[in-house]
């Protein structure tokens, strides 16, 4: 993939996301530290294992959420 269209696909797949900073994901420039979920969409085969940078446990948790309402979701310590 050239770097052209890596950078696209980075600005489209993160940067453009529906919710925004602070809904689905943590604002620019915040000091964050990586969260572990796994993920088990109502209509997925399988678990999805995701890793979210997040300022707090709780952030992560409202950020996950947002994104998979209907989700079971669990958090590794």
């Amino acid at each position: 993939m050239s770097d052209t269209k890596l950078k696209e696909f980075r600005e489209h797949t993160y940067l453009q996301t529906p919710f925004g900073e602070g809904v689905s994901r943590a604002k620019s420039g915040s000091k964050t530290k990586p969260f572990v979920f796994t993920i088990k969409a109502n209509d997925a085969t399988f678990p999805m294992r995701l890793i979210i940078p997040a300022e707090n446990k709780k952030a992560a948790m409202l950020y996950v959420k947002n994104r998979w309402p209907e989700a079971k979701v669990i958090l590794h310590d």
